[in-house]
């Protein structure tokens, strides 16, 4: 299960859209990934460190995503449902 369909199963369809993806944006931005990792997921890899971290810290990406919902209380392993 995805964050985004984690964190709309929290606010019961209370929120838009539109503020979903804005926390999901801005959650990640502000983490280890920074707006790299966060280009590389939106499938805009366009400049030079996303290409990177596409091709080379696929891997890194991975975990920094985890971590980063983690600190908010989101749990991508399904354990906080």
């Amino acid at each position: 299960m995805d964050a985004h369909s984690l964190l709309k199963r929290h606010i019961n369809g209370q929120m838009v859209f539109m503020d979903l993806r804005k926390f999901h944006y801005n959650i990640l931005c502000r983490s280890e990934m920074t707006a790299s990792g966060t280009e590389v997921l939106q499938g805009r890899a366009t400049s030079v460190s996303a290409k990177h971290y596409l091709i080379n810290e696929i891997d890194t990406m991975t975990e920094q995503y985890h971590k980063a919902w983690k600190k908010y209380g989101v749990y991508l392993d399904g354990s906080n449902l």
